[in-house]
């Protein structure tokens, strides 16, 4: 899932406002990332790989 510049400083926004959000997002970002270089990796050597990163658990209930 690809999300636009707007949305993903939209969901970052509602999750800082949430009891732990400024210490969950740095955890979130590092994963992030990891994901995208194994993609990267996995493009450049191997089939690539689904997309993984689900973000829905920053979509408030």
């Amino acid at each position: 899932m690809e999300f636009t510049k707007e949305q993903i400083f939209e969901l970052t926004s509602k999750h800082l406002e949430k009891e732990n959000g400024i210490q969950d997002l740095p955890e979130i970002m590092l994963e992030s990332m990891m994901v995208a270089e194994a993609q990267n990796f996995a493009s450049l050597h191997f089939a690539p790989l689904p997309t993984i990163p689900n973000f829905s658990f920053l979509i408030p209930d």
